[in-house]
């Protein structure tokens, strides 16, 4: 029940989840292993920032997974040369 509450509060809200890279599971406890921890975004953001990505980071002291956004740039068109002679 919870899962489609969260589904359809995601759906409401127009958010949909950032690709993450790296790491399947984010959280432990030991025992049970689950991915729980997500980068979520607007379509303003999938509009803006196309170029971007989560990766996972090392475990810390915490049982969750730090995400990591990654910014890259635009591929950068090569600039034409021009030469005018006068």
């Amino acid at each position: 029940m919870e899962t489609k509450d969260f589904a359809n509060c995601l759906e409401e809200s127009e958010l949909a989840e950032v690709r993450t890279a790296w790491a399947f599971y984010t959280w432990s406890n030991k025992t049970i292993w689950s991915r729980i921890d997500r980068v979520l975004a607007n379509s303003y953001w999938f509009r803006d920032m196309e170029y971007t990505h989560a990766t996972t980071t090392i475990e810390g002291l915490l049982d969750h997974t730090p995400l990591r956004m990654i910014f890259r740039t635009c591929p950068k068109r090569k600039a034409k040369f021009i030469f005018y002679e006068m």
